[in-house]
């Protein structure tokens, strides 16, 4: 697996563009970005798409130096969701499962009866009511509309990350506390 990285560099630009900011300390910017950086990831997780919740629980941030900061999504359609995209058509082939499933059809339900041992796979999905099983099945592909998760939560703290970053200003200035 591999992990999508989005950079918050309209953050960095941000940071730099209030003026006065880099009379700061190495020391003032890399807590200033971290409490930043925090934020927007807290923020994102609130906005990202869920389905398994898998995106939300990857999500994780980091630091580097006094000047950046990195939200990485930690699954690989982190990239795709944010982003948006186009998936080519492919294969889904049913993979061994370590249990041996046994499904029948109850009340309108599929209730599905789990033991131990490997069986060679297969796909079990409804097809205008009915429930079908196939070795693999062929995907169309996707068209995926870009959901802007991290994008927005940057967005939606722009305001108090400006006003922590003119508290900082100020408290270099001595007029006031750092945050």
């Amino acid at each position: 697996m591999s992990a999508v990285q989005i950079v918050t560099d309209d953050l960095k630009a941000q940071i730099y563009r209030l003026e006065g900011l880099q009379r700061a300390t190495p020391e003032q910017k890399t807590r200033f970005l971290m409490r930043s950086i925090i934020a927007v990831e807290r923020q994102a997780k609130i906005n990202a798409p869920v389905k398994s919740g898998q995106l939300r629980r990857k999500m994780s941030h980091r630091v580097e130096g006094a000047n950046s900061a990195v939200i990485t999504a930690g699954v690989v359609y982190g990239r795709i969701q944010e982003f948006g995209g186009v998936t080519k058509p492919h294969d889904i082939k049913a993979r061994p499962s370590p249990f041996r499933t046994e499904f029948s059809w109850r009340k309108g339900n599929i209730i599905g009866k789990r033991e131990r041992g490997r069986t060679g796979g297969v796909l079990a999905f409804m097809v205008g009511g009915k429930l079908v099983f196939a070795k693999s099945v062929k995907h169309p592909g996707s068209r995926i509309k870009p959901k802007h998760y991290t994008r927005d939560a940057f967005e939606q703290l722009r305001p108090q990350i400006e006003e922590d970053a003119r508290k900082l200003m100020a408290a270099q200035a001595g007029k006031g506390e750092a945050p």
